[in-house]
Parts: structure tokens; C-alpha cells; sequence
């Protein structure tokens, strides 16, 4: 997907979807590093906001693009305690909230001992 093409190119990501899910964006302050944009808004509107990011900005985006493209490698490896970043951190993570939020929200078991 071009997200992750964007990426690994070491650019700022420009999303054009209103209905796309970034990964983990629990995790990752999308907004630091990406700009979303409507898809009705796309055009000139769009072109001249993208001129007018100062550079500072921009230089700010590109080194949070850098720092967190290790989130996007699924070469990189998982570090010992969960340290550093990688996909597989991302998932797991993902996966512990997922499942914490279930245990709240189920409570007992069902059917046990019926």
C-alpha cells in the first residue's frame, strides 16, 4: 500500500481516504508525522495547503516519519521487554488492549457449568 511506500521513501504521508484506519494509531501520534485529507477537498485547496507548511514543519514531520518508519518493518526485529519499536510490537500491544477491553467487558464466563 502506498502508506507504507511513503514511508520507506522518507515522506510525509499525505492521506486522501475518509474512511481509511491508520495502524496503530494508538499507538502513534499520526498527526505529527501525516496529513489526512478529505476526499471532496482534494484539488488546488489541497496543493496550496501543502505549499504554504512552513519549512520548519516540515523538517519536524520528516524527522518523526523517520523515527517512527521502524513501526512499518517487518524486517526490523522485536527488541527484548518490548522495548524499541516494531509491526510486531504494534500487534502485540494492540492485541493486550483488545483483549483487556474484553475481559472487562465480558465480566464472568457464560454457559459454565450448565
Amino acid at each position: 500500500n502506498h502508506l507504507y511506500e511513503a514511508f520507506f521513501a522518507g515522506c510525509i504521508p499525505v492521506i486522501l481516504s475518509d474512511s481509511f484506519q491508520v495502524p496503530f494509531e494508538d499507538l502513534l501520534d499520526w498527526p505529527a508525522f501525516s496529513i489526512k485529507w478529505p476526499m471532496d477537498e482534494v484539488g488546488m485547496k489541497l496543493h496550496q495547503t501543502l505549499l504554504e507548511i512552513p519549512a520548519d514543519k516540515l523538517k519536524t514531520m520528516k524527522s518523526a516519519v523517520d523515527a517512527h518508519a521502524c513501526w512499518f518493518d517487518y524486517h526490523q526485529t522485536l527488541e527484548p521487554m518490548g522495548k524499541g519499536c516494531s509491526p510486531y510490537l504494534g500487534l502485540i500491544r494492540m492485541l493486550e488492549k483488545r483483549s483487556g477491553a474484553m475481559q472487562q467487558s465480558q465480566g464472568a464466563f457464560w454457559h459454565q457449568g450448565q
